[in-house]
């Protein structure tokens, strides 16, 4: 991975295990964004966290973690083949684990919008 895209990645890694942990303080498990990019680098993202009661909730995204998807979308052909998509779950123990999507019509994808 390139150093760029590695520290971006880092950067938005603590940035959500902030965000998990300023809404919901020791009540979750895992905070899971799903960020889509689209041809011109437009992104949408959202924001899912599973608690430790069992259920899952969104929460909103915060200027910090907006302006590092909009760095990272600069990023998206800097490692290999431009991807378009990026899942990223980090938990509550400050473990993540961060998943690329290649496919450019993932954006399309009107299940995203669902619940």
């Amino acid at each position: 991975m390139d150093k760029k895209l590695d520290a971006l990645i880092k950067q938005l890694g603590e940035a959500l295990f902030k965000l998990g942990e300023s809404e919901l303080a020791n009540q979750w498990k895992t905070l899971t964004l799903d960020a889509r990019y689209d041809h011109c680098g437009g992104v949408l993202a959202k924001i899912r966290v599973d608690t430790i009661s069992e259920d899952t909730v969104s929460v909103k995204s915060n200027n910090m973690i907006d302006l590092l998807l909009i760095s990272l979308g600069s990023c998206r052909d800097s490692a290999g083949p431009e991807w378009y998509g990026l899942f990223m779950t980090v938990t509550s123990s400050m473990d993540c684990i961060v998943d690329f999507n290649y496919d450019p019509e993932r954006e399309q994808d009107t299940a995203f919008f669902e619940e």
